[in-house]
């Protein structure tokens, strides 16, 4: 009886932990499959929009004259609300990926752009 029960919990056990995991978001993923990748270089070439990588961290000029330090909360509202903040010398032509992109996503595109330039 001892033994049936002992494989019992066993089983129970393995299954428990053998459950799938959630598969993370790739920020990277999102950064090619949502097309950023043709306005946005990772590798400081100049394209339409700002280069990604490096930007981290960096005090940007922006249109009106302000300018602030890229932060995750500048990098979501980029994403969200691109015509906000735009950087000097790059035109106003984002789309909102506001209703195209979930919470989740985003977060992983932020997380994605701050370690570009790690």
């Amino acid at each position: 009886m001892k033994s049936k029960l002992f494989y019992l919990f066993l089983v129970l056990f393995l299954f428990i932990s053998c459950k799938p995991k959630a598969k993370e978001i790739s920020g990277e993923k999102i950064y090619i499959e949502n097309n950023c990748i043709i306005c946005h270089s990772i590798d400081g070439g100049q394209m339409l929009g700002p280069p990604l990588n490096d930007i981290f961290g960096k005090t940007v000029l922006l249109i009106n004259g302000d300018s602030l330090v890229v932060d995750e909360q500048y990098l979501y509202e980029s994403i969200v609300n691109p015509s906000k903040n735009v950087v000097k010398g790059y035109p106003d032509q984002m789309t909102s990926y506001k209703d195209l992109l979930s919470k989740d996503e985003i977060d992983a595109l932020v997380k994605y752009i701050k370690n570009l330039g790690l």
